[in-house]
């Protein structure tokens, strides 16, 4: 791993925003586990709670708030001048710092995606679901 994409998880890890990462995934796979152990039939909360709120709500929030905290706390810090000064070229900065941000985005939503959609039905869907949700832009 290089040193820009550990510093910048480490950054990411080390601060209190990366708690706002939990709880939206964590009700994606509490409202299903819920709605299993009560014995509602899929048919009547896959669709709002993978949909609506795994597919509406996760999928662009959580990369939203990673991507602004891979950025932002190099903003914050004041390190950001610091870094683009290195000699090194822009892609070299910005590649590392992109990997961590997208490898954190995809754990967090695919890990609820895939666990609402074996609940709702099998794991072809959670499966199914991890793979839409990593195509979307």
């Amino acid at each position: 791993m290089s040193t820009i994409a550990w510093l910048t998880a480490r950054s990411l890890f080390g601060r209190r925003r990366v708690w706002l990462l939990v709880p939206l995934p964590a009700l994606v796979i509490l409202l299903a586990m819920l709605a299993a152990w009560v014995g509602v039939s899929p048919e009547y909360w896959a669709g709002p709670v993978i949909a609506g709120l795994g597919l509406g709500v996760v999928l662009p929030v959580i990369p939203l708030i990673v991507g602004t905290s891979v950025l932002g706390s190099e903003i914050d810090d004041g390190t950001i001048v610091h870094i683009l000064t290195k000699p090194l070229p822009r892609w070299q900065i910005v590649m590392p710092k992109l990997a961590v941000a997208i490898g954190v985005s995809v754990v967090t939503v695919a890990v609820p995606l895939y666990a609402a959609g074996v609940l709702a039905d099998s794991v072809r869907l959670g499966v199914a679901l991890v793979v839409a949700g990593g195509l979307s832009p």
